[in-house]
């Protein structure tokens, strides 16, 4: 299921960072969808640590099964920041991350205060997301959806129905409150890269594309938006630690 060049890259850097500590890591997902990515790490680093919420019960209940053989992995059926199962207020992570979930948030400074309250001083934060929704809606039920999302109507939608635009300054900014230190920013999944993948079915590919998106990305003039070109933006940082 990583048929996309964030997912692949965000693979890598959870490896590399499992890696770096000997698997003896902490981590927590923030909408832990069905639990392909984490699965990977799992099945090399079987002692880390992790806990994933997830709202969808269909998809909580797929990612349970997942990870049935590993001892140290939890699924908690529940929104992040409105828990019916909460976790406990002291429990601590070294890493904090979300993968194709900001988009749907509803309330994104609650999302992100959550998450830095279950963080560990100077534990790491990894988030990616998507404005694929936004920038191509595929139907013109998409097309209302974000539009009413992005107005001040969203107060009143379902969390199960959010789709919208997040601008990285939201980000930032929620991030910049919660001592959550910003270090790099990439790019990825520009659409004909995508489309190529899907059909070409070679994940050594990912590899290769996925540099060759963060290098033109990087080297785009300021003032051009990247966003249009590479719609999965990937916000990697750190708590400042107290």
């Amino acid at each position: 299921m990583l048929d996309k060049p964030a997912k692949w890259y965000l693979l890598q850097r959870l490896l590399e960072y499992a890696d770096e500590h000997k698997g003896q890591v902490s981590i927590l997902e923030l909408g832990a969808g069905r639990a392909y990515v984490i699965k990977k790490v799992l099945e090399q680093f079987p002692n880390l640590r992790y806990v994933g919420i997830e709202p969808d019960p269909v998809s909580a209940k797929y990612a349970q099964e997942q990870l049935a053989g590993f001892e140290n992995a939890k699924i908690v059926h529940s929104l992040a920041y409105n828990q019916n199962q909460p976790i406990a207020e002291q429990d601590k992570f070294d890493l904090v991350m979300s993968l194709s979930v900001l988009e749907h948030v509803k309330d994104l400074k609650s999302f992100f205060a959550f998450g830095a309250a279950h963080t560990k001083p100077d534990g790491a934060h990894i988030h990616v997301y998507d404005l694929g929704h936004a920038l191509y809606p595929s139907s013109l039920k998409e097309k209302l959806q974000v539009a009413v999302c992005n107005s001040v109507l969203r107060q009143y939608i379902p969390e199960n129905k959010i789709a919208r635009y997040v601008p990285l300054e939201e980000v930032e900014s929620i991030c910049g409150a919660h001592n959550i230190i910003i270090e790099q920013v990439t790019y990825h999944n520009m659409p004909s890269h995508v489309s190529w993948l899907k059909k070409a079915g070679q994940e050594e590919l990912m590899g290769l594309i996925t540099d060759l998106e963060i290098k033109m990305a990087q080297k785009m003039p300021p003032g051009l938006d990247k966003e249009k070109l590479f719609p999965s933006v990937c916000v990697w940082g750190h708590v400042r630690g107290q």
